[in-house]
């Protein structure tokens, strides 16, 4: 079961990557930049915390 909520906690973090990511690129072609740039941001963030949780995992299964 714990598992379960670590697998999920990963897919939501790379969701919200991918949701800001896609933001930025809509944003950033709309309003420009530098009205933007915070959601690149944020979209790092989350892989970086995506890719995080995977090793933690990856290191609790050896």
């Amino acid at each position: 079961m714990a598992k379960k909520k670590v697998m999920l906690m990963e897919h939501v973090w790379f969701g919200v990557g991918l949701a800001a990511l896609t933001l930025f690129v809509i944003n950033t072609i709309s309003k420009g930049f530098s009205e933007s740039y915070i959601l690149l941001i944020f979209a790092g963030i989350s892989f970086l915390m995506y890719l995080w949780r995977k090793n933690l995992r990856k290191k609790d299964t050896d």
